[in-house]
Parts: structure tokens; C-alpha cells; sequence
């Protein structure tokens, strides 16, 4: 049930975080087992709709139990205890040169 709740909130800030620089962090507390597979399914589905690939950690990130992205979009969930932790990173190097004077970008 928690982690239907978590894809429901990736899924609807998805869009947002592509108009924007920035990440969304989310954290099922006290995770069981099932709810770990859950989140597995989900994000590969999440990934597959967006167009993501898996991807394979590097040796400087955390545990995952599940990494996908795409050029400048990351979309991972890693174990922190009993929580499972999930981020989508938006990213943009090299910065777009079109940005407004508070340093958000423009579309």
C-alpha cells in the first residue's frame, strides 16, 4: 500500500521535475520485504514508460535496489536501514545559458 502511494507521488511530480532543476526524495519507513519488490516493479515500470534505462551503480553510490535514467534524469531507490529511500534528479550540465536573474531555467 505504502509503495502504490510512493509511485502515485513519483509519478505525479515526474513532470514537474523535468521543468526544473532540482530533486524529489521520498522514504517508505519501516519497509518489509514485499514492499521492497513492490518499489522494484514500479520504478521498472515507471522507467519503461519514461523511456529510462537501467543503469549500474557506480562504486561511489549507495546500495540500490533499483537505478534507471536517461541523459540528464535519474531515478533510483536504495535501502536505508528498514526505509527505502527514492529520488528523482533532474540534472542539466552544462547549464542552460537561459535562466531568469533567480536562477531557475527557463522552458
Amino acid at each position: 500500500m505504502r509503495a502504490s502511494l510512493a509511485a502515485s507521488i513519483i509519478l505525479s511530480s515526474f513532470m514537474a521535475a523535468c521543468h526544473s532543476s532540482d530533486s524529489h526524495h521520498y522514504r517508505i519507513t519501516g519497509a518489509t520485504g514485499g514492499d521492497r519488490g513492490k518499489v522494484k516493479a514500479i520504478l521498472r515500470e515507471t522507467a519503461a514508460e519514461a523511456g529510462f534505462r537501467p543503469r549500474r551503480p557506480t562504486p561511489y553510490d549507495s546500495p540500490v535496489i533499483a537505478l534507471y535514467g536517461a541523459s540528464e534524469v535519474d531515478l533510483r531507490a536504495s535501502m536505508s536501514g528498514s526505509d527505502i529511500r527514492i529520488s528523482l534528479t533532474r540534472f542539466e550540465w552544462p547549464p542552460s545559458s537561459q535562466s531568469d536573474a533567480s536562477g531557475s531555467f527557463t522552458p
